[in-house]
């Protein structure tokens, strides 16, 4: 972004992308609780006013040390949801207890604010216990390059996917498959991925154009004319 500071501060119609991506979620009625990592350096998250959003969450919004990589701060993640599932289960009654004992977790990039709440709707209808992910078709021709970058041989893109997030499973499992492969040294690039290494075959489930990642300037523009049209669209 070039930026002069990380981009989840950035402002898209006067909020941080955070707060955005965090709103987004928050108000979706199956998002009981969040957990967001956070670099230790990190001194902006604490100035954001979160009332409102963690008004409309079960459980108190948390907050966990990221790691070097992605698969270790979605590790951490996962660890500190764990832990309150094993704090709590003793003094509950067994309906809650049995929702938090097995519980599922979606992992969400930070920078994807866009998300309709009727994907994630899609998602949470059609995963299974193998989990699932938000995915576009590939429309364009992909070519993969030589040393010298030039065309190899193209790749069949109706056998590809682009994956998005948010990503759906079940929490413990998706604790072992992060905790098998950094135990053999292998750094997914996502939860699917891990999953995927972990014997799993997680469902692809097709998601809107507009679910974009803010990467460069120009997306946020684009991330404020999404979110205004959808805004347009769920209240008509």
């Amino acid at each position: 972004m070039a930026a002069g500071q990380p981009k989840q501060y950035l402002l898209l119609d006067g909020k941080p992308l955070l707060y955005r991506t965090l709103q987004r979620l928050a108000c979706h009625s199956a998002i009981v609780g969040m957990v967001v990592a956070l670099d230790q350096h990190d001194s902006a998250f604490k100035a954001l006013e979160l009332a409102g959003i963690e008004a409309q969450l079960k459980y108190p919004l948390l907050t966990v040390s990221g790691g070097a990589t992605r698969s270790e701060s979605v590790a951490n993640a996962a660890a500190a949801l764990v832990a309150i599932s094993a704090e709590n289960s003793s003094d509950m009654k067994q309906q809650a207890r049995q929702s938090i004992e097995q519980p599922w977790v979606m992992v969400h990039d930070a920078a994807r604010p866009c998300v309709r709440h009727s994907d994630l709707d899609q998602l949470i209808e059609q995963v299974d216990d193998q989990g699932g992910l938000l995915s576009l078709e590939v429309t364009d021709t992909l070519w993969q390059q030589d040393e010298q970058g030039r065309c190899q041989h193209s790749l069949p893109r109706e056998q590809l996917r682009r994956a998005l997030t948010p990503q759906l499973f079940p929490l413990r499992a998706l604790v072992d498959a992060l905790a098998m492969c950094h135990q053999q040294n292998f750094l997914p690039t996502d939860e699917a991925q891990a999953m995927v290494y972990a014997g799993y075959r997680p469902k692809l489930v097709s998601g809107a154009a507009d679910n974009i990642k803010v990467t460069r300037p120009g997306d946020l523009e684009l991330a404020s004319q999404y979110l205004r049209q959808q805004n347009k669209n769920e209240a008509s």
